[in-house]
């Protein structure tokens, strides 16, 4: 979360915010942690403090609006820490896709990709819907030098070479741990990549290690050796070689009952292609969020049927490919997805709102009109129960 949230502090208004950070895991040297340390007003390490403690230190601050970040991601030690209410506007966001059933955390922000309004009977907050993808990050801050020309079939091969990627083939790749894949995408990614004329090769993380002879297995009852069709297994890298790596690839597959989420962020940086298909779960529609919000919507599919003709397609011609990376590369420097100066303003002033409201409940001045109506011109929206 460190690493998407951090472009949120630096960008934010300080004559309107101040911004807190309380920090629950012990310190390590990575950069995303001492980029937030620089850039909120107040940096608190409340590792080895109880529970209640923490709580505590939030309501002496006088903290008026709290975004709970993990969720049910760590063992669920925020949700204990909001179920004291150290503030008077909580709210989750972003660790967890999904809800939290917390009564104490009355409100969730998302987007209307996300989180439609017909399926908002599904979640125990009030939907707070942004007016574009919900998934906040730091990409143009990040990565300011990351080339934005189309690349060359000289440079995709050195890049191939480099990561140990097939020069010659068609390379069709997931980077998404493991436990995401389920044997129903699988047996899409198979129908495509049998449609693909090319000899083609499917590269996926080997994350964890577990999983990987058993991945082999499947495969190899779907596919027969003779194929044209290889399964490769590629490594962790740090975020700028993966970066670079991905820019390899002809085309990437999500996962449909957990969609990439960070892993999206990166392919679409770095103009990959996204073929993605949306489910009715919050984790399940976060690539229609970002592929919406890329002005890139083209890779996603309405149904399994689509989702392989899509697929195959952009696995089959080249000229398709270039077409979405095109589209791509002008998302970088246009698209809202990538503005996290502009998201950061929209999102200050979404908790502006939800702050103006609960000041209006106290006081017994009413609801300031916070039902299913939109408030303010970009179409910000709160469902559910009347605060």
């Amino acid at each position: 979360t460190n690493y998407l949230i951090s472009g949120l502090f630096g960008n934010h208004r300080r004559s309107r915010v101040h911004a807190f950070c309380y920090a629950l895991n012990p310190p390590d040297s990575s950069e995303g942690r001492r980029q937030v340390e620089r850039d909120c007003e107040t940096f608190v390490d409340l590792s080895k403090e109880a529970t209640g403690k923490v709580a505590q230190r939030l309501n002496e601050d006088g903290i008026q609006v709290a975004l709970n970040l993990e969720g049910w991601t760590s063992m669920g030690r925020t949700n204990e820490i909001f179920a004291l209410t150290p503030a008077p506007v909580q709210v989750q966001y972003m660790g967890f896709p999904g809800s939290t059933g917390a009564q104490a955390v009355p409100f969730l922000i998302s987007d209307l990709a996300i989180t439609p309004p017909e399926l908002a009977n599904h979640y125990s907050e009030r939907l707070v819907l942004l007016p574009e993808s919900y998934y906040v990050n730091n990409y143009r801050q990040l990565f300011p030098s990351f080339p934005t020309w189309q690349k060359q079939p000289k440079e995709v091969k050195r890049i191939r070479k480099k990561f140990n990627l097939p020069e010659n083939r068609r390379v069709i790749a997931n980077l998404n741990n493991l436990y995401k894949l389920a044997p129903e995408v699988l047996d899409l990614w198979v129908q495509i990549l049998k449609n693909i004329k090319q000899p083609n090769t499917l590269a996926v993380l080997s994350l964890p290690a577990d999983a990987t002879p058993i991945l082999q297995a499947e495969v190899a009852k779907r596919i027969p050796n003779q194929s044209n069709t290889q399964l490769k297994f590629v490594e962790m890298l740090p975020r700028k070689d993966h970066l670079l790596r991905a820019s390899g690839v002809d085309v990437f597959l999500d996962t449909l009952l957990v969609n990439a989420h960070t892993t999206a962020m990166d392919v679409l940086w770095a103009r990959l292609p996204l073929v993605s298909l949306s489910d009715e779960r919050f984790s399940s529609r976060v690539g229609a969020s970002v592929l919406k919000s890329s002005g890139c919507p083209e890779t996603l599919a309405r149904n399994p049927q689509d989702f392989v003709a899509l697929g195959s397609k952009l696995g089959n011609s080249k000229k398709a490919q270039t077409r979405v990376q095109r589209c791509l590369d002008l998302a970088r420097t246009r698209s809202p997805l990538f503005d996290t100066e502009g998201w950061t303003q929209e999102f200050e002033r979404v908790l502006g709102l939800l702050w103006e409201a609960e000041r209006f409940r106290v006081w017994g001045l009413g609801s300031r009109g916070l039902g299913a109506e939109s408030l303010g011109s970009r179409g910000f929206h709160v469902l559910g129960v009347r605060v």
